[in-house]
């Protein structure tokens, strides 16, 4: 028996109405009442079959109530109604105030709760129910956010609500809170048989999956209605300090939704998209099945592509095991500052099944996506069979999959991919096994996420226009290669067949016998640099042919010529002429000229074009990408504002970004949730101006803001005493022994008026002056525990805390270390204070509130690398590009910050920056 998944994200044992949508897929429209009713939407009412209408007109009649008086009747209203015992709604509360936008969508969503009573005709206890909730929500003195929340969880609740599960009863208790406890009860139990289980932290949980599947229900119910108060709900639960819903994210991907969320809300254009009906092509209805967690059999209708689509937008998309940052930052980008185009772009490609490439060319899109999905080093894990057997993951994929538990019990340590094996049946083997290695993946990253990523990923490569990804177009290549061959229809017809694509290998290595392994693939015959052939794999771009809607990757000098011999077999009739062209083409002339552009393309110390060409390999080296192509190819947007050309050293760098910044317009920088920052050929991530926002609020120039916030306060440090715990702290870490340890505490002694600035120029004298410098930029800046002023910390920030959860913040960090760096404390103060239900701050926001409070130099923002260094994972760090003050070298510098640590970075891509942004082309649309 499958194991489908209910609106509410979790995964049931009885597979009722779930995976049979009120309206099921197709184009036919007003073909018999079934038709009729999928086309019900609130503005289009002539869709509607004769009861639907009377129930509407009836619904209506209540909701005017308000301009006729209570118990007023309209001469034209029906006298019939399928309700048993309709009920009419009041509202002229005063809550509602004067806003007529608010009134309006708040009585719609009403509606939309009366017709679902009519559609799915609940007992009569739950009318009662629901309506005695609706009347009390429409007089309780709330905001409109709080209303619609309210209105949306019970929209949600009737549409899943069923025998075994009751909808819930207790009119006093927020809906809105039930859902999010409801939520946190199902993570918890989550977490705990995972741990119980498996500490392996590559191992999905199942955890992350299922608040992606959670949030999306709530935004749309089996019968395609969208449910804005649902999504009111999802932000109230997220910016609430009485859930923990947000410490089972990250912060960055917390924030990441609400940014999405609210931007679906304010886009009216999204209405007229969740009405269609969408037919999604054979090829890749598997890949909605993935994410929803279907079994393979199941049908695909419209609701399930929107809570995919839904999953997509709210996903925490990272550059893991692909080196393309250029697509990850700009798939970041569009879906948060223009969801509307990117959900209409995809919905386009899953009902296509290929993508329209400079609009003529159709390429199909299982290859691209085939080759995102399963990475072959996740499945050389460890794992204890009977271990895993217990996990949710296999228990699911278990319960979905055709399965044979018999092997179940085994002790034996098995790969993931022994294990997936071994809960089918023998016979099923064959044709499951992908599926189930989906399946187990799909609990770690949304499956469309990967489909768009393919796209933009091909695109950037294969754009006809001039590139900094390489030196040469793919059409400049092919003249390039077919240079000595006077046939303009053999190159278009190759042109139309080989293309490039990122081709990253994950599971290279080179083995103590220096033989090069991919997967388990193996090349014996390279004569130049092994290992840096290792890492061009690791970050190549690679030719394949494209025949019959297949992919054949082109390995080999051997495999482009006998491809292009194939294209010329098929236009050239003339056998002698024919015979000269293959002639010129297998010539060892030819594969030299590519050998000469490969080398040129590589530019990789130890590997030439020629060492390639000798053993027979074809690889190009990708150098970074264009983020101006994939937003205009793929997503359509036009005009691109260049900002700054900066270089130099990082000083330079903000002296150049800083009036650029300035001089944007405050209601963009508040308004625009991302722009992109990248350095030509190296790497690009995405800038937030919510974490510039303190910069911008100020009057000053750049140079006296720095003067001010950055190098007055480290000056000031610098002249102060230095703490016991911080001269303690250094002289732990630069001494090795024991010895050397009291040679530096007696050295110290002798100096009067210990200051930090004599502690530096003491350690500089030392015999490892660079290693003091990092130490002393490790330590210098904490704060020691006794000195910690959390009272000042919270004033900062507008924080009013009663003495009592003072003291239980206090209480909390009695366990922290001596010394505390801003940054990670920072960290620890977010989550004490959504744990102790008192607010949710931003963390960088936390980290400026400390320094300021601690006369310590701020730290600059710069954005989210968007690269996970670590383990592809269900929740990944995230990396940021930071500013800082460094107390070793005295300046400014580059940091990385990952989760729990930071490291300086000087490398040469940090000194040179394109800052763009990406403007949106206005939409027709009045709400755009």
């Amino acid at each position: 028996m499958s194991a489908p998944v209910s609106p509410t994200g979790q995964l049931i044992s009885n597979p009722i109405d779930w995976k049979s949508p009120l309206r099921p897929s197709g184009k036919s429209r007003g073909k018999g009442k079934e038709a009729a009713v999928k086309d019900y939407s609130l503005g289009d009412i002539d869709y509607f079959p004769p009861k639907i209408l009377r129930v509407k007109s009836l619904a209506r009649q209540s909701l005017f109530q308000d301009s006729k008086g209570k118990g007023e009747k309209d001469s034209g209203a029906p006298t019939t109604t399928s309700i048993s015992s309709h009920y009419t709604y009041d509202f002229r509360a005063p809550s509602m105030g004067t806003n007529g936008t608010d009134f309006f969508e708040i009585r719609e969503l009403v509606l939309q709760i009366e017709t679902l009573i009519y559609e799915k005709k609940p007992e009569n206890r739950v009318i009662e129910t629901v309506r005695a909730r609706i009347t009390c929500i429409l007089k309780n003195p709330r905001t409109f956010t709080e209303k619609m929340g309210e209105l949306g969880m019970i929209l949600f609740y009737l549409d899943i609500n069923q025998q075994e599960r009751p909808f819930p009863a207790s009119t006093e208790r927020s809906l809105v809170a039930f859902r999010a406890h409801e939520i946190e009860n199902e993570v918890h139990s989550l977490v705990e048989k995972h741990e119980a289980a498996c500490p392996n932290i590559r191992i999905p949980s199942g955890k992350t999956h299922y608040l992606l599947r959670a949030f999306a229900h709530m935004a749309m119910t089996s019968g395609q209605e969208y449910n804005k108060g649902g999504l009111h709900a999802l932000i109230a639960i997220l910016e609430s300090n009485q859930f923990h819903v947000t410490n089972d994210l990250r912060a960055e991907h917390h924030d990441h939704i609400l940014i999405v969320t609210k931007q679906i809300l304010a886009n009216q254009a999204f209405i007229g998209l969740f009405r269609r009906d969408i037919e999604v092509h054979p090829n890749l209805q598997d890949a909605i099945r993935i994410d929803l967690k279907l079994n393979p059999n199941d049908p695909v209708h419209t609701p399930h592509v929107f809570w995919d689509c839904f999953m997509f937008l709210f996903s925490d998309i990272r550059q893991a095991h692909r080196n393309n940052c250029y697509a990850i930052g700009s798939l970041i980008y569009a879906t948060e500052n223009a969801p509307y185009k990117t959900v209409e772009m995809l919905v386009q490609l899953l009902e296509q099944g290929h993508y329209i490439f400079n609009n003529r060319i159709s390429i199909p899109l299982p290859p691209l996506l085939e080759k995102r999905l399963v990475y072959a080093k996740d499945l050389h894990l460890q794992l204890p069979t009977q271990d895993a057997l217990s996990l949710t993951t296999f228990q699911h994929i278990s319960s979905t999959m055709s399965s044979s538990k018999s092997s179940s019990g085994s002790t034996e340590k098995d790969q993931l991919r022994s294990c997936l094996k071994m809960i089918l049946n023998a016979d099923d083997e064959n044709t499951q096994l992908p599926y189930t290695e989906r399946l187990y993946h799909a609990y770690k990253y949304n499956t469309l996420s990967h489909l768009l990523l393919g796209v933009m990923e091909f695109s950037n490569l294969n754009s006809p226009e001039l590139s900094l990804t390489y030196s040469k177009t793919k059409e400049e290549f092919l003249d390039l290669i077919l240079s000595g061959i006077e046939h303009s229809t053999i190159r278009q017809k190759l042109g139309e067949k080989l293309w490039f694509e990122n081709c990253s290998e994950t599971d290279v290595e080179l083995t103590p016998e220096g033989v090069i392994k991919i997967g388990s693939k193996e090349i014996r015959g390279f004569k130049g640099d092994r290992p840096n052939l290792v890492h061009v794999f690791k970050n190549s771009m690679r030719l394949f042919y494209l025949e019959s809607g297949e992919y054949i990757l082109i390995d080999s000098f051997a495999d482009l010529q006998k491809a292009i011999c194939g294209v010329v077999d098929e236009i050239e009739p003339d056998g002698k002429k024919a015979a000269s062209i293959k002639g010129s083409i297998l010539d060892n002339q030819f594969d030299i000229s590519i050998a000469r552009h490969a080398a040129h393309l590589i530019d990789e110390k130890g590997i030439m074009g020629y060492d390639l060409r000798d053993s027979d390999l074809l690889v190009f080296k990708q150098l970074g990408g264009n983020p101006h192509k994939v937003l205009r190819h793929v997503f359509g947007f036009e005009g691109i504002t260049h900002l700054v050309n900066g270089s130099g050293t990082p000083n330079d760098f903000m002296r150049r970004l800083w009036p650029v910044l300035r001089n944007l317009d405050r209601n963009f920088v508040r308004s625009t949730p991302r722009f992109l920052a990248f350095t030509p050929g190296h790497h690009i991530w995405t800038i937030s101006p919510k974490k510039m926002h303190r910069l911008f609020d100020s009057k000053l120039k750049f140079t006296d803001f720095v003067q001010i916030h950055v190098f007055g306060p480290a000056d000031t440090l610098m002249r102060s005493p230095i703490p016991k715990e911080v001269l303690d702290a250094v002289i732990e870490r630069y001494a090795y022994d024991n010895v050397a340890k009291q040679t530096w505490k007696e050295r110290f002694e002798r100096i009067s008026s210990l200051t930090y600035e004599k502690v530096h120029a003491e350690f500089m004298r030392s015999d490892a002056p660079h290693c003091a410098k990092n130490i002393i930029d490790d330590e210098f800046g904490k704060i020691p525990k006794s000195n910690l002023d959390l009272k000042k910390i919270f004033s900062e920030l507008q924080i009013r805390m009663e003495v009592a959860q003072l003291d239980l913040i206090s209480e909390a960090l009695n366990e922290a270390p001596v010394l505390l760096s801003p940054f990670l404390l920072a960290q620890q103060l977010r989550k004490l204070l959504i744990q102790h239900h008192i607010r949710v701050v931003d963390t960088y926001d936390l980290e400026c509130a400390i320094c300021h409070a601690h006369d310590l130099p701020i730290a600059f923002d710069l954005g989210d690398l968007n690269w996970d260094e670590g383990v592809y994972r269900e929740d990944p760090p995230h990396s940021h590009l930071v500013i800082r003050y460094s107390w070793g070298k005295k300046n400014i510098k580059f940091y990385h910050r990952e989760s729990k640590q930071e490291y300086i970075t000087d490398n040469e891509e940090f000194e040179y920056f394109n800052l763009h942004l990406p403007a949106v082309a206005p939409s027709p649309h009045p709400f755009w």
